[in-house]
């Protein structure tokens, strides 16, 4: 089993998806990328209006 699979199956981890601030629709996680040790960018973009949104939070697997 590739690496990549057998982690996955280790994390039950659910993002939570904004509401897009300027039209309110649900946003979709476009892209997580890493950022300091222990945290990852998530970047969503909103569906309906094209509005990119960045948050920088801390990744599920630090601390284990």
């Amino acid at each position: 089993m590739p690496e990549s699979q057998s982690l996955l199956a280790h994390f039950n981890v659910q993002i939570d998806r904004p509401d897009c601030p300027i039209c309110h629709a649900h946003m979709m996680l476009a892209r997580i990328t890493p950022a300091r040790a222990g945290f990852d960018f998530r970047t969503f973009e909103c569906p309906k209006c094209d509005h990119v949104h960045e948050v920088m939070v801390a990744n599920a697997a630090f601390g284990r």
